[in-house]
């Protein structure tokens, strides 16, 4: 039980907290390299916990666990430095860059070391074959079947399902051909991908077997006895091929129901009552069981380059994706704010470390692109404002950076406001 409460709360304060302190462990390292002094360094925010003086500089833990700060020498705004030479301002443009985007740097390098450790521990393999086809869908229009297998789209190889929905999802309202192995034929279909609020979507999902791999502690899939690699056949009279079926058929149950399972060639019945969960206005039942996935480890040596490959595919999404919505092509309401990492975060943290540690990586990534951008607060922003100060021999005024300062600071209240309620909407 108390398994059940903890891990939810301290999955999004481990996500939050590693991502923001690792990007300020970036501005520390940075000015301990360039000469730049530290008057105080942060594990939190907050009132101090505790924390000691060494060379000048306070480290200390706060009591708000989430990220931290660096404080440096002569302030953060140019009118407030002293001219001593150890402060950021009085650095040359290299120097200063480099400094601020640190941060930026160690999130991308937090998120490569993750991405590898994942691939060493074991990371889920899904064929690229497919399970359920939606009624009236694309692919269903295309007379795309249950258990076909993509070899290729357009003129892209494919053999994992995250290949096929990264390839769908980057082509909204474009015609793709799909190359597909059924049976012993091989076959070509034209689909034309729906545009859903910017993102492209066929009405397809991954086969997986109804074969049970992991449980929720405490839930009544493990309380009634059943195991790991047990394939469920049916749920009460209802068969069931595949994992999305059988989601489907015990989510409809309120009340006691029985489950037909094949263990070791023997049928097996076990009678269970589904907890009633609520997500939104949405009730339903739950078991607590997770599917057997197939995994695929790598050694070190071979996980190295497929962790760069990882962050450079996050990393150009995330910049694609950006682009597009301010472009309109993508849809704000695609967006996630702090609500929905924390929920995202609370929900993959029920399904284990590794998959968290995965979520980390990604949402690291995420906030180095976001600093990148070159808008008042951001990393990017503060660069670019030097580069200005750099072509033009001198600092702007103090005037000129209070404007910039609540400028920034509306756009950033703005865009907090918006995704908390896209967030909000979504859950309600």
């Amino acid at each position: 039980m108390l398994h059940s409460i903890l891990v939810p709360i301290l999955g999004p304060v481990f996500v939050l907290s590693v991502c923001i302190f690792v990007h300020e462990i970036g501005h520390l390292l940075a000015c301990l390299i360039s000469g730049v002094r530290v008057e105080k360094f942060s594990l939190g925010f907050g009132k101090r916990l505790f924390g000691r003086t060494y060379k000048g500089c306070e480290y200390q833990i706060a009591v708000i666990p989430f990220g931290g700060y660096v404080k440096m020498a002569g302030g953060d705004l140019p009118h407030e430095a002293k001219g001593e030479k150890d402060e950021l301002h009085s650095k040359p443009f290299y120097i200063k860059a480099f400094v601020v985007l640190s941060g930026v740097l160690m999130n991308l390098l937090l998120g490569s070391f993750l991405f590898w450790a994942v691939f060493i521990a074991g990371v889920p393999y899904n064929p690229s074959v497919v399970g359920e086809v939606e009624k009236g869908g694309p692919a269903d229009i295309a007379e795309i079947k249950s258990k076909d297998r993509i070899l290729k789209i357009g003129k892209n190889d494919v053999s994992q399902w995250k290949d096929v929905i990264k390839t769908i999802m980057m082509n909204p309202g474009k015609g793709l051909n799909f190359v597909l192995l059924r049976g012993s034929e091989t076959i070509e279909k034209r689909v034309l991908v729906e545009n859903v609020e910017g993102i492209g979507y066929i009405g397809v999902s991954c086969l997986v077997e109804p074969r049970i791999g992991e449980f929720v502690s405490g839930f009544p899939a493990e309380k009634a006895g059943l195991a790991k690699g047990d394939l469920v056949l049916s749920v009460d009279t209802e068969k069931v091929d595949t994992w999305e079926e059988m989601t489907y058929a015990v989510r409809a149950k309120r009340g006691e129901f029985t489950l037909l399972i094949e263990r070791g060639g023997e049928n097996l019945t076990f009678h269970l009552k589904p907890v009633i969960a609520k997500e939104g206005t949405i009730t339903f039942g739950r078991i607590g069981i997770l599917p057997d996935m197939p995994i695929k480890r790598y050694s070190p040596i071979i996980a190295l380059p497929r962790a760069i490959s990882e962050t450079k595919e996050v990393l150009v999404l995330n910049i694609v994706g950006i682009w597009k919505l301010i472009t309109g092509k993508l849809s704000l309401k695609t967006t996630t704010g702090p609500i929905g990492i924390i929920q995202m975060s609370a929900a993959v943290a029920k399904t284990g470390f590794i998959n968290l540690l995965q979520l980390t990586a990604v949402i690291s990534i995420c906030l180095a692109v976001i600093n990148l951008l070159p808008i008042p607060i951001a990393d990017g922003g503060v660069v670019f404002l030097f580069l200005l100060e750099a072509i033009r021999r001198k600092p702007f005024s103090e005037k000129f950076y209070q404007r910039v300062s609540q400028v920034g600071f509306a756009m950033l209240i703005t865009l907090f406001l918006f995704v908390t309620l896209n967030d909000l909407t979504k859950i309600f």
